[in-house]
C-alpha cells in the first residue's frame, strides 16, 4: 500500500503512511485490507455525494447495492446453482465458481466489481464464497 501511495504521489510524510497501513492491518500480518479502507468512501453502501470522481470509481458499497437489485429476484435459482457447484457440500464455492453461477443465473458482472465482491465476501482471503455469507450481505 506503502508503494502504491507513493507512486500516486499522494501528499503524506512516510509517519502518516506507516499509520495508515497499520491502521488498516487488522490482523498485524502486514496485510492492508483494502475493503475496509474504501468503505469511508461510502454513504450508507452508496458512493459519498463528497467524492468528485464516484461516478467513475466503484466502490465496494456500490457494488454491493448495484448486486442487491440483481440478486434478490433471482436467489432460489442461484441457491439451486450454488449447491451444484459445491462439490465438497461445505457451503462454499471458488471465487471463478461463484462468477459462473452468478453468470447463469442472469446476475452477471465486470471483473472488477467481482474483485469488489469477492473481497467483500472473502473475509478469510482463502479465495471461496460462502453461499449463506453472500445472501446475508445482499439481504442487508
Amino acid at each position: 500500500m506503502k508503494n502504491i501511495l507513493q507512486s500516486l504521489r499522494f501528499p503524506l510524510t512516510s509517519e502518516e503512511m506507516e499509520n495508515l497501513c497499520q491502521r488498516f492491518d487488522f490482523t498485524s500480518s502486514g496485510l492492508f485490507h483494502y475493503m475496509q479502507f474504501m468503505e469511508l468512501y461510502t454513504v450508507n453502501g452508496q458512493i459519498s455525494p463528497y467524492d468528485k470522481q464516484a461516478d467513475k470509481i466503484p466502490t465496494p458499497g456500490f457494488v454491493m447495492t448495484k448486486m442487491r437489485k440483481k440478486v434478490i429476484p433471482e436467489w432460489k435459482s442461484l441457491r439451486r446453482a450454488f449447491k451444484k457447484v459445491d462439490r465438497k457440500n461445505d457451503g462454499f464455492v471458488t471465487i471463478t465458481e461463484f462468477k459462473q453461477v452468478l453468470k447463469e443465473n442472469k446476475c452477471a458482472i465486470s471483473e472488477e466489481d467481482l474483485y469488489h465482491l469477492s473481497s467483500q465476501l472473502d473475509s478469510s482471503l482463502d479465495g471461496n464464497i460462502s453461499y449463506d455469507e453472500f445472501i446475508n450481505a445482499m439481504c442487508d
